[in-house]
């Protein structure tokens, strides 16, 4: 039982860290699209955001159809 748990709280903070870094992945993209950044770097926060994102609902971000 004990395993269950600590298995569920290394899930649930692999989540709170994912929401993290997907909040700071879009603030700096916003903080890129003001300056002006080259469209290579957003393009690169923007796959970022993504994979974050189907991390959260579980998809495999590398798996191609």
């Amino acid at each position: 039982m004990s395993g269950t748990q600590k298995t569920r709280g290394n899930t649930n903070e692999s989540i709170r860290e994912c929401f993290h870094l997907l909040a700071k992945s879009c603030e700096r993209y916003g903080e890129m699209e003001r300056s002006a950044a080259p469209e290579v770097v957003m393009d690169m926060e923007r796959l970022l955001i993504w994979k974050r994102i189907m991390f959260l609902f579980n998809v495999d971000p590398d798996r191609r159809n």
